[in-house]
């Protein structure tokens, strides 16, 4: 068994670039399964108020991680402000499902001291978050990961904001996204139905486990919900147990 809670599912969508479907009533199953996400994840923080940085990975690209990302950050704007940053800093999404330009700064120009956080941060008006785009190209991103820019950046988001999204790298291929696990309070991770192999997540949750990061949930995406027993059969799957919720 993998050991940890699943918060929930993403029913498949008929278009799979609706970034913003939390808001699209024609979604209205998708919408109200963020929120069940949301509402689990908030259960778990509760026990510890000053939990508010969240990072999000998965195993693989393509599994729907930014796309949840996004949208659970939609959904969290209800309990205050929330940051949205893209620390996926090899192959960043985030500023381009927003319409920004290529080269807005972000995240790196921040953490090599080109610009000023006010420079690079911007609101949404729709949804009320702040984003932080991941910004230029970047030849050394586990080097600025590591950084202590970053992990000052961090320490004072924590005093401006109720929740902070971290849009991290998928686990597989580097090991940025450990880096940014070992400076988050909550890990999620996004796991693709019928997709990504059981044999795959396992060994990436002993990687992370080695490395003393403990994950606190799982995220099914692109459930087809049709199949009445879609969210046990995800589970039987991935030896989940009793651990739906």
């Amino acid at each position: 068994s993998l050991g940890v809670p699943l918060l929930g599912i993403t029913p498949k969508l008929k278009n799979k670039k609706l970034d913003f479907v939390f808001f699209d009533r024609e979604y209205k199953a998708f919408t109200e399964a963020i929120r069940t996400i949301k509402t689990n994840l908030l259960l778990q923080l509760s026990q510890d108020p000053s939990q508010k940085l969240i990072a999000i990975t998965s195993t693989l690209a393509e599994e729907g991680k930014s796309h949840v990302a996004m949208n659970l950050a939609f959904s969290l704007a209800a309990q205050g402000k929330v940051l949205l940053i893209d620390a996926n800093l090899r192959a960043p999404s985030i500023g381009n499902r927003f319409g920004l330009p290529e080269n807005h700064p972000g995240l790196v120009e921040l953490l090599r001291g080109e610009v000023r956080f006010v420079e690079c941060c911007f609101r949404d008006k729709r949804s009320g978050i702040s984003i932080l785009p991941a910004g230029g190209d970047c030849d050394d991103p586990l080097d600025l990961l590591f950084s202590p820019r970053f992990h000052l950046l961090l320490k004072r988001l924590r005093h401006h904001y109720r929740y902070v999204v971290i849009d991290s790298i998928q686990t597989e291929s580097v090991s940025d996204a450990f880096v940014v696990a070992k400076k988050a309070d909550s890990i999620l991770y996004v796991v693709k139905a019928s997709s990504t192999k059981q044999s795959q997540v396992v060994k990436l949750f002993d990687r992370l486990r080695s490395q003393g990061i403990d994950v606190h949930g799982v995220i099914a995406t692109q459930v087809d919900v049709s199949k009445g027993h879609a969210k046990e059969d995800f589970a039987n799957y991935y030896d989940y147990n009793n651990a739906i919720r």
